[in-house]
């Protein structure tokens, strides 16, 4: 039985909050395991110590990335460590080829400690570095109020890059308005089975026409025709235009995938003629956009979970479609 397929086992047969504590005393296990290492790279912050968080995973997305770093952060305010994050892997799903570098500061200019933000720069001198490269198992329990709310002030100390930031802030100009919005996120692609291809682990995803048809139902429970709607995946938005229902429906014009092969995960995939960079950029917009919305339908996933963490408990109402896992 492999790693995924053992959780998987547990969290069907286990209740919350058991479930994430025994998760969480694994992910400890898997830090001590993996070990950390100190070094030192100057004289500067003598008084300092700082938690590099190393990630180099390729088979993930920036929102998964996100939930990792949520989970080093909260162990290095327990530490007393200043994190920093760094994501340097080319083969990683957010570093660009043409770019380089940190993939992370690409987004986000850092993690606030101490009401200040620090980044990879401040530590190219510094006397104490602790590095990390977190294995932590994702959780998709992590839905109560309470959970979210200790993620949320973590969540909150994570600044966008500037030019992010001024590029989420114009672009919402004109997808926000006064109205009321229901921001729905349909995860297909790789979450769905399909011949040899199962995603184990992951949650099952209804058909598009399903899904919106739930959506449908929740919009006149909360009385909310506004929609924004999240998919990487072309057919679900065409499905959505061509069956409005009666809906007002809006999105963020990109490409996404089309006729999906079903040979690997999508974090392993590139769109043609996007960089991985625009890719992730309008992915970021997706999630914030997500997150300002008044209420929230949408399936188990690293985007929905990313949304409900930055929201921190300031939904009207949310709705998650969990029909069990592959």
């Amino acid at each position: 039985m492999s790693i995924m397929q053992c959780v998987h086992f547990l969290e069907t047969r286990i209740q919350e909050p058991f479930y994430s504590c025994i998760i969480n005393i694994y992910n400890d296990f898997l830090r001590r395991k993996k070990g950390t290492q100190r070094i030192s790279n100057g004289n500067e912050y003598p008084d300092k110590v700082f938690y590099l968080i190393e990630l180099d995973d390729i088979a993930i997305g920036l929102a998964s990335f996100y939930d990792k770093v949520l989970g080093a952060v909260k162990y290095a305010d327990k530490k007393n460590y200043i994190p920093v994050v760094n994501i340097s892997n080319p083969k990683s799903n957010v570093v660009d080829q043409d770019r380089g570098g940190n993939g992370w500061e690409y987004y986000f200019s850092g993690i606030e400690t101490d009401g200040r933000i620090y980044s990879m720069k401040d530590i190219e001198k510094a006397e104490n570095i602790v590095v990390a490269n977190p294995s932590c198992i994702t959780l998709y329990k992590r839905y109560s109020n309470k959970e979210i709310s200790r993620r949320n002030k973590v969540s909150s100390r994570i600044r966008y890059e500037k030019n992010t930031n001024s590029f989420i802030q114009k672009m919402e100009e004109d997808l926000l308005n006064d109205k009321k919005l229901i921001g729905v996120y349909y995860r297909g692609t790789d979450y769905r089975k399909k011949g040899n291809w199962t995603p184990v682990g992951h949650p099952k995803v209804l058909d598009i026409s399903d899904f919106w048809q739930e959506v449908q139902h929740f919009s006149e429970n909360v009385q909310c025709k506004n929609i924004f709607l999240v998919t990487e995946e072309q057919e679900a938005v065409d499905y959505v235009l061509s069956n409005p229902a009666g809906l007002n429906v809006r999105y963020v014009r990109k490409k996404r995938f089309s006729n999906f092969d079903y040979s690997d995960s999508i974090s392993t995939m590139t769109l043609s003629g996007v960089s991985k960079y625009e890719n992730n950029l309008l992915y970021l917009l997706d999630v914030d956009m997500l997150s300002k919305c008044d209420f929230l339908f949408g399936t188990l996933c690293s985007g929905v979970q990313m949304a409900l963490n930055i929201n921190g408990n300031h939904y009207e109402q949310v709705h998650i479609v969990d029909i069990g896992k592959n």
